[in-house]
């Protein structure tokens, strides 16, 4: 049965796959009418992604066409004119996806590519003209609206540029505000989950709204069947609202069936039963979620939680309440981390040790700012103006100033993160397996399972031994695909490069590259005179019996 469900899972991924479906329209037009579909982060551009509609052929006739492309409108980042549902008409060539070839490196072309995007149009101010504004449905013109309004309230009440940038990723999905050194901060805490709307936040609605249904039970007893079907509609208004995101679909998915189980049917709720049906329902709509981070990340973080926290929780009891409490906090964290942190490295390359300390202050707070913002779109919406302004905002700026404070004072903390980790995919795997036999064991008390999870660390270190000792006696040759010539020459654990180290391009050229080669420093080749492996001499290379001359505009002579 189970080679069964895996031989259709495996039909369902290549028949629904994006790259299978492809794209109708004629890459060497010059002319598209487009509608923007998201509206992405980008430092010096309006990034989109943007469906086409229509492009001109060659005999000059607009002809009907269909897929998704990446839409840049050049330097007009701050241009808030620009939104979802808007059509233009845009004068520009189309380009394919660059590939990243370079070793290690993030592909974004193959990112792109699994969602069914295969190329690019930057267009300049007078390369574009706005046609029209045309949702696909009445939802999403709706959904558009009270984004744009509420967006309007929260500006009313935060003016300073930071905290606006909070609560406009916290409460609606929207983290272009957010500075480079903003989202850093958060990223090196552990606190990140804190600005993506997710499973978190459904959560916190979740709360909110079984207190406040709770509170008329004083007054009338409300049914609980009502009860589960009011909290139902509330959370995929809550999702509508702040975007539809994977993450927030995924967690409402989640507790709505978390309620429909427990309020509707009145049935015995098995968290693990909720888990794996969701997940089997989103790979049912849309197979390729199983290869997102984020889908990834997502359910490994729950089932960790659901699985290590009664464990985790019990390690320490106190009779003080608050001691507790605050314990409670912290064991969260660690539960979630404990299926999480292996993916973290393996994609990020880094691990926030810091999450402890974040995890004592970060979901309260996110809490209280969620539940705050939410209730100053409602009594603006009731017209209860004066308590969001005497009231609501004013503490609320200040605790989001203060927010913002601890983490940067927590990111300053010595150790408080460490880069430069890196695993490759069997070091992935045995973690994975390990951590498997390890919960099997926890459940069975079997002493089998133990021996066997051991033997899996011992072959892990065994095999990273190997791996380390092959890399020190490497000696590799790096020709980086990238615009400006950069070469990197690998002698065991020691670097030498050609060209000039920047941050922009390290995490893209030679970053990971590095890492993966357990690269801890570098110097210029121009510093180094001679080698056993390696000498660099009157613009010529030789990296053992091998020559390499480099040209430059004095070797050669005009005719």
């Amino acid at each position: 049965m189970v080679g069964v469900l895996i031989g259709l899972g495996i039909v369902s991924v290549q028949e629904r796959s994006p790259e299978a479906v492809g794209f109708s329209y004629d890459t060497n037009s010059n002319k598209y009418t487009v509608r923007i579909e998201k509206i992405l982060e980008h430092a010096k551009h309006k990034k989109c992604y943007a469906s086409i509609l229509n492009y001109q052929n060659s005999n000059f006739i607009f002809v009907r066409g269909k897929g998704k492309i990446l839409l840049y409108f050049e330097s007009a980042t701050e241009d808030t004119t620009i939104q979802v549902g808007q059509e233009y008409l845009v004068h520009s060539k189309m380009s394919k996806l660059k590939t990243n070839t370079n070793p290690h490196a993030f592909d974004y072309a193959s990112y792109l590519n699994k969602q069914g995007i295969y190329h690019q149009i930057f267009v300049k101010p007078e390369q574009y003209s706005y046609l029209r504004t045309k949702y696909k449905n009445w939802i999403v013109r709706s959904v558009h609206r009270i984004q744009e309004s509420a967006k309007e309230t929260l500006q009313k009440y935060f003016k300073d540029q930071e905290s606006l940038a909070l609560v406009n990723a916290m409460v609606l999905g929207n983290r272009a505000l957010l500075s480079e050194d903003q989202s850093k901060s958060f990223i090196n805490t552990g606190a990140i989950h804190v600005l993506a709307v997710s499973g978190l936040h459904v959560g916190i609605v979740c709360l909110f709204l079984s207190f406040f249904l709770g509170l008329f039970d004083h007054i009338y007893r409300m049914p609980k069947t009502i009860k589960g079907v009011v909290i139902i509609i509330c959370i995929w208004f809550f999702a509508l609202v702040t975007g539809a995101s994977s993450a927030v679909c995924r967690a409402a998915l989640m507790f709505s069936l978390f309620f429909v189980a427990k309020d509707i049917l009145h049935r015995h709720v098995s968290s693990y039963n909720i888990v794996f049906g969701s997940a089997l329902l989103i790979l049912i709509h849309d197979p390729q979620q199983l290869f997102s981070i984020s889908f990834q990340f997502s359910y490994l973080a729950v089932i960790s939680i659901i699985f290590f926290f009664p464990y985790v929780d019990k390690f320490f009891d106190s009779k003080i309440k608050l001691i507790n409490h605050l314990w409670s906090s912290v064991a969260l964290g660690i539960a979630a981390q404990i299926l999480v942190f292996p993916l973290s490295i393996y994609y990020f390359n880094q691990f926030a040790n810091s999450f402890i300390l974040s995890s004592l202050f970060v979901v309260q707070v996110a809490m209280i700012i969620l539940v705050s913002c939410l209730l100053i779109l409602l009594f603006e919406l009731v017209g209860l103006v004066w308590v969001n302004q005497v009231v609501i905002a004013p503490i609320i700026n200040k605790l989001i100033n203060y927010f913002q404070i601890a983490i940067n004072k927590i990111q300053d903390l010595p150790f408080s993160h460490v880069g430069n980790l890196w695993l490759d995919k069997v070091q992935l795997i045995l973690i994975y397996l390990f951590l498997i036999f390890l919960m099997v064991f926890i459940k069975k008390k079997n002493i089998k399972i133990l021996a066997l999870s051991l033997s899996i660390v011992i072959f892990y270190f065994a095999y990273t031994k190997i791996l380390n000792q092959q890399k020190s006696t490497n000696h590799c040759l790096y020709i980086y695909d990238s615009k400006d010539v950069f070469i990197d020459i690998f002698i065991g654990s020691k670097c030498y490069y050609i060209g000039q180290e920047s941050d922009e391009a390290e995490a893209f050229v030679y970053g990971r590259n590095r890492m993966a080669n357990h690269i801890r420093s570098s110097q210029p080749i121009s510093s180094l005179h001679s080698h056993n492996a390696l000498e660099f001499k009157n613009n010529i290379l030789r990296v053992g019996n091998t020559i390499i001359a480099f040209a430059n505009e004095n070797t050669f002579t005009e005719v």
